[in-house]
């Protein structure tokens, strides 16, 4: 089949591109002829600019005078960052350009998702339609498609049923967000794991590079720069005596050397990941790669924001990695065996909804 993939792939954020990857390379290893979507919204393109002005300026005076102080030391690696992630896009991703007057009639199906896709706190303050396949006319299916927090307002409910009428199939990633969208429309809602997950470890393994590190290391990658998961990862690393590395989501002043890794590209990104000896994080795909490389792993500092990890784990039986506060003991024990059973699982309800030749024409 001709496919494309509808997500946010321009996102020059470590997941977004890396789900994409995933689920481009599941569908092109098992024959399907793939392509990425090239949907540039403004919202989404104004946060990843490579270097622009509100990097340097803000309407709040002290943020103003602290970004003028901090921005000429960031110049060079908010360059080198931004190369990183438009190198991996242009060079892993098939891309095909968006056409806001084609009806795709030309695909087979598309595919909206995975992330944050129907998340309207992302996408400008409200529904963006085109993730929905509005003007479509060929199959059209969500596969993860996911909004986090799922917190509907009544304007969201009511515009819902008709935005999700015409979806011959429809996924979700977490299991709360299925609940809600069952209430609104008479379709089945599957839950489905993140396309990261469809690929096994021996495949993302083949896709790493080796890292410069001598020393064991305990892994910090806290996307919600929560203070409770940055000391949850120095307790960690105390109590092993393992250097600490954090890998930062975004640029930070002053966070220099080789323990602060700011520039990383999504295969090194990965490759980081890979070859820690334990995780502490806040991020979503922080747990999914924890759980793909089988490593030992906290999950703390996601408040809100928790819900996609805490489906992921309470489907493998992991609840308990979750951390609701900072604490003394150190569990590194996971029976990787009984998880790996649960994902294979879950992997293959994923891969069986994804067989649309055969059962969702």
């Amino acid at each position: 089949m001709k496919i494309g993939i509808l997500t946010f792939h321009r996102a020059h954020n470590y997941g977004a591109m890396l789900q994409c990857y995933a689920l481009q390379e599941y569908l092109k290893a098992r024959g399907d002829e793939v392509y990425v979507i090239d949907y540039r919204p403004d919202y989404l393109m104004h946060g990843y600019a490579r270097h622009a002005l509100h990097h340097w300026i803000s309407r709040n005076p002290l943020r103003a005078v602290r970004r003028l102080l901090t921005e000429p030391f960031l110049y060079r690696a908010r360059g080198k960052r931004w190369d990183g992630f438009d190198n991996f896009m242009r060079t892993r991703l098939n891309l095909y350009p968006y056409d806001m007057s084609s009806d795709y009639s030309n695909f087979d199906l598309l595919l909206f998702g995975s992330d944050q896709i129907w998340s309207s706190r992302l996408t400008g303050g409200q529904f963006d339609p085109v993730f929905f396949g509005q003007g479509v006319n060929c199959r059209k299916a969500t596969y993860a498609a996911s909004m986090s927090p799922v917190c509907l307002d009544a304007a969201e409910k009511k515009a819902l049923p008709s935005l999700l009428r015409d979806f011959n199939a429809m996924s979700v990633r977490e299991a709360e967000l299925a609940k809600a969208l069952r209430l609104l429309t008479d379709k089945e809602v599957h839950v489905v794991c993140d396309p990261v997950l469809l690929l096994r470890k021996e495949e993302w393994e083949k896709r790493c590079m080796s890292v410069s590190m001598k020393r064991p290391y305990v892994l910090c990658y806290n996307l919600m720069r929560s203070e409770e998961c940055a000391e949850q990862a120095r307790k960690v690393s105390r109590e092993l005596g393992y250097e600490l590395i954090d890998i930062t989501a975004c640029l930070l002043p002053f966070k220099s050397g080789r323990r602060y890794l700011q520039t990383l590209d999504p295969i090194s990104f990965i490759s980081y990941f890979k070859e820690a000896a334990f995780v502490v994080t806040s991020s979503f795909h922080g747990t999914v790669f924890s759980v793909v490389f089988q490593k030992p792993f906290y999950v703390v500092g996601m408040g809100s924001l928790g819900g996609r990890s805490a489906s992921l784990l309470a489907k493998l039986n992991l609840s308990d990695r979750i951390l609701g506060e900072v604490t003394d003991s150190l569990d590194g024990k996971i029976d990787y065996e009984k998880v790996e059973v649960l994902l294979e699982n879950y992997r293959m309800e994923s891969v069986d909804y994804l067989k649309f030749d055969e059962h969702n024409a």
